[in-house]
């Protein structure tokens, strides 16, 4: 028995036509191996790339995540963040004495705890104790608290090498003094302190003699890794005062606690830490948020005081929320490419399916049992599996290791460890399951049909409808979609109503993250099977369009739709490929251009179209306006409000509504100050906002003005506003798309009042306030807006308009945050994605030609016999292939369009506070992006195509 590699087993005679028996499985194996290499080899290769780009991108997804660590936690300034680690009352009244070794043994109980906890993050610290004591200065005025602090051994050593007079105390009536720029006394060396340990005249008094005198410790402090925090009064992680500052050394400090009698106020022990971490420590967050909210139930609340690492705890649960969204729009992006990745490994499946259906027959023919066939269809596929897993892996890890050392610079050497995350190793073991048992799956049905009789199979078919219906692959994925769906659903809302006691919100995150994967992957299970029923319907409209018009008209065109019929699932899978693809290509196509408009729109919306605007304008400011508008570099200031009107009842008018009302002060002023060229971009014209100068002239927000048909002549009756005092008749001049500082309506489904935006001249302003109805809740904002000459100093500028003490905010300064808040992960992901998308669309071209090739052949020796030019073939099939994709392509962009505009926002972390993020899509870049996914297809179809035609050879007759 020979097997050639083109699916033909030739006998050449009845000696050689041997039962099963005759062969051992390992030989016959062996030949059906390497008659297959072709098919083979490219489903390795396949597999190989589809495990490398997998694990190439949970590499980059987690160098990412170390980024994301770094910027929420690691570079956190934990030494000046009005925070302390934990701190706890040790008295408040009576007898104060503690012993020798209380501050070192509470430090080391407090890092022990934080080391049960996580270990090797406590290795930088600051602590110290304290007790509030009292300035008793005859001609002070009021009773200044002060603060009377002992430090851990590190810090003193530290105070006493940056003393900037004096000494330690020598004794326990001797003090530091810490003169900090909020000091409100005046002390020198030498000089003597009364303090009193209450509030009280009559409290006991004692004076201490100040020995030294530090100054700028709270540089000192960060320079050398220590807490400036423990100089403030921090009551709680909100609440800061400031105090005077007294340092003494422990020992004295426990002498002056023995000393004090009567004390009426408050000692306690502080510490906070310079948390250091650790590469592994980022993977183990959830696991420390469960034990500190662990630690806070046990917690003995017979102190107050602030909860145990409640700064560090905030952090990590802040980053844990942030990353969960940053993962869920990454797992968002990623669903286009999850669907190009599902289909090509089903097409990898498919690679020469119609010849190993053959090469099944003959081998059935030849006696070998099922049995056999299908363990060597098992066979073959672990060996391939196992190939394309272990080798698309290291292929893998090979190129993540150089996008992670560009990423990661801190964390190199952690690079091996972070090849252990759960997510990872699941979802290869998922793919390497999905390509084992997909393949085997495949392959076996195929032998499978070699059992069956003629009138099973023709029985298959006759099927009933209803029967046909729910074993079809589209309610077969529609329906797991759906009740993943659901569950994702159902499951967020009984997590936003669950006790906050409950034991379950420790595991709200992780819950949370959960649902949120189950949405998105029934999300995609339901577009898969929405792309399926329409290439369904698409390739059943062409086989009847091809039987019509094979009727009309003989061609070899025409005879080639009419094939359609015949041979219609390789059709639907090139649609279901088309649809798909169309999907990955176009957003990284149109998302960088998209970005680069809309951010420098939206930044200078939110400056009111100036250069720089001074938010929190007041009138006390007034008088300063003219000598800023004189600093060098500054040509026009004008000054706008925008107040704003609530009515959340009924009673204004029987409407609720909230009213942002734009009022612009002096229109010439404004009209010369902003960027009015900018309005080139909105419906409003410059010619727009002079008409505001006529008394009760306004312009209306687009939304709230075309859903009650306001217009040009309408007039606008102010009765919502007031329902005693007589309505105004305002003028409508036109409405607005975009307007600086106006908020654009974000259309909440459920909100119950409405949002009206109005833009009028203060004059108009002005009436409508005096005019409303006193239950209308009103505030007002001013701010002031600068217009600068091309060439000032902006460094200089700012600093003018500091001295005023005036905060401001940059145009190009808003730019840029807005640029450096925007999600880079996930646009490089939808620019890698397209790219990703056109290979997999040459791939589809190449394997459709294929597989459209070995179906036809005997069609192709047809038409080869009456005369048919190798040309004439593959023009006439690719012809139909384009005529076939085209409508798939068409639909694509138009289920692509609304997905962008909706979730765009969402994944590229774009905050549409004026204006709405719409991806740039002009008419005319329609044409170029159908082009492109044209000749992506043909750059995979030709080649393989008009090979296998040209290298076709007609059978010969004998």
């Amino acid at each position: 028995m020979y097997i050639y590699g083109r699916g033909r087993i030739c006998i050449t005679t009845e000696t050689e036509l041997k039962t099963e028996s005759s062969y051992s499985f390992k030989a016959i194996f062996r030949i059906f191996y390497k008659t297959d290499r072709k098919r083979l080899l490219i489903t390795t290769i396949t597999g190989l790339i589809l495990f490398m780009i997998l694990t190439t991108f949970f590499v980059s997804w987690i160098s990412y995540r170390y980024n994301f660590f770094n910027n929420e936690v690691a570079s956190a300034d934990w030494t000046n963040d009005n925070k302390v680690s934990f701190s706890f009352v040790t008295h408040s009244e009576g007898s104060i004495g503690i012993s020798s070794s209380f501050l070192p043994t509470e430090i080391t109980s407090t890092r022990q705890r934080l080391n049960d906890i996580i270990p090797e993050a406590n290795s930088k610290y600051t602590a110290a104790l304290y007790m509030q004591l009292y300035y008793h200065e005859v001609n002070f005025s009021s009773k200044l608290d002060m603060k009377f602090m002992s430090f851990d051994s590190s810090t003193e050593d530290l105070i006493e090498s940056n003393l900037a007079e004096g000494r330690l105390p020598e004794n326990s009536e001797e003090i530091v003094f810490y003169n900090q720029n909020t000091s409100l006394i005046s002390v020198t060396l030498g000089q003597v302190i009364t303090l009193g340990n209450n509030v009280s005249l009559s409290s006991h008094i004692y004076n201490y003699t100040v020995v030294g005198i530090i100054e700028n410790a709270d540089v000192i402090f960060t320079q050398n890794g220590k807490s400036q925090d423990m100089f403030k009064d921090i009551i709680s992680q909100d609440t800061v005062r400031y105090e005077e500052v007294l340092i003494t050394t422990f020992d004295y400090y426990v002498e002056n606690t023995i000393k004090l009698v009567q004390f009426y106020g408050k000692t306690a022990y502080i510490i906070d830490f310079n948390y250091v971490f650790q590469p592994y420590h980022i993977r183990q967050v959830p696991k420390y948020i469960r034990l500190f909210q662990t630690e806070e139930l046990d917690y003995n609340h017979k102190y107050s005081g602030i909860p145990f690492c409640l700064d560090l705890y905030n952090k990590f649960v802040s980053f844990r929320e942030n990353w969960l969204t940053q993962t869920i729009t990454i797992f968002a992006t990623a669903t286009p490419f999850l669907l190009v990745f599902g289909l090509v490994c089903i097409e990898t499946f498919q690679i020469g399916s119609h010849n190993l259906q053959s090469k099944f027959k003959i081998m059935k023919v030849q006696g070998m049992e099922y049995k056999t066939i299908r363990k060597m269809i098992l066979l073959e596929n672990l060996i391939s599996s196992i190939i394309t897993f272990v080798g698309g892996i290291l292929l893998g890890i090979f190129i993540g290791f150089f996008v992670y050392l560009v990423l990661v610079d801190n964390y190199s050497s952690d690079f091996i460890l972070s090849l252990g995350e759960p997510v990872m190793l699941i979802s290869l073991f998922l793919l390497f399951t999905l390509f084992f048992v997909g393949g085997f799956l495949i392959e076996n049905n195929l032998a499978k049909k070699t059992t069956k009789t003629t009138s099973s199979r023709y029985k298959e078919k006759r099927s009933k409808l209803i029967r046909q219906i729910f074993s079809s692959n589209e309610f077969l994925i529609s329906l797991p979609g759906t009740v993943l769906i659901a569950i994702g659903f159902i499951g967020l809302y009984l997590a936003q109503i669950v006790p906050y006691d409950s034991v379950l919100k420790i595991y709200f995150i992780e819950i949370f993250l959960i649902l949120w994967f189950l949405i998105i992957l029934g999300a995609i299970f339901i577009l898969a099977a929405v792309f399926m029923l329409a290439s369904r319907v698409i390739a059943f409209a062409w086989s009847k369009i091809g039987k019509v018009i094979w009727t009309k008209t003989k061609s070899f065109l025409t005879l080639s739709f009419k094939h359609i019929s015949i041979y219609s699932k390789d059709f639907r899978r090139i649609i279901l490929a088309t649809f798909i693809l169309g999907l990955g290509i176009t957003p990284g196509l149109i998302i960088k251009k998209s970005v680069n408009d809309y951010i420098p729109i939206e930044s200078k919306l939110s400056t009111g179209y100036s250069d720089i605007m001074i938010p929190n304008w007041s009138t006390i400011y007034d008088p300063w306006k003219d000598d800023i508008t004189d600093i060098e570099g500054i040509e026009r200031t004008t000054k706008i409000k925008i107040y704003t009107l609530y009515s959340y009842s009924a009673l204004a008018g029987g409407q609720q509504f909230e009213m942002r009302l734009f009022s612009i002060l002096n229109v010439t002023e404004f009209m010369e100050t902003i960027d009015y060229q900018l309005f080139a971009d909105s419906r409003v014209t410059v010619q727009d906002i002079y008409e505001l100068e006529n008394n009760m002239s306004y312009l209306m927000d687009e939304k709230y003005a075309k859903k009650n048909g306001h217009s040009r002549g309408v007039v606008f009756v102010t009765s919502m506003l007031s329902s005693y005092n007589e309505p105004y008749e305002m003028n409508f001049t036109n409405y607005y798309d975009i307007f600086p500082l106006m908020y654009h309506d974000q259309g909440y489904i459920f909100n119950p009042y409405d949002n009206i935006g109005l833009v009028t001249c203060e004059l108009t302003a002005s009436q409508l306030i005096d005019y409303s109805s006193p239950w209308i809740s009103i505030s007002t904002a001013s701010f002031l807006l600068i217009r600068t000459a091309s060439d000032a100093n902006l460094t200089y500028v700012k600093d003018e308009i500091s001295n005023y003490g005036l905060s401001m905010l940059i145009s190009s300064d808003v730019e840029q945050s807005k640029f450096d808040e925007l999600n880079d992960f996930n646009i490089t992901l939808l620019i890698v994605g397209s790219i990703i998308s056109i290979a997999a669309a040459i791939f589809f071209g190449y394997i459709t030609a294929r597989n459209l090739y070995y179906q036809r052949v005997r069609i192709i020796e047809s038409e080869y016999q009456i005369g048919a030019k190798r040309k004439q073939i593959w023009s006439s099939f690719t012809i139909e292939l384009l005529f076939i994709i085209l409508v798939p392509i068409l639909l694509s962009f138009a289920i692509t369009l609304p997905i962008l505009n909706n979730t765009s926002s969402l994944i590229l972390s774009i905050q549409e506070t004026y204006s709405v993020f719409k991806p740039w899509f002009p008419v005319w870049i329609f044409i170029p992006i159908v082009l492109l996914i044209i000749s992506t297809i043909l750059g995979g179809w030709l080649p393989s195509i008009i090979y296998l035609v040209r290298k076709y050879r007609p059978i010969k007759q004998e």
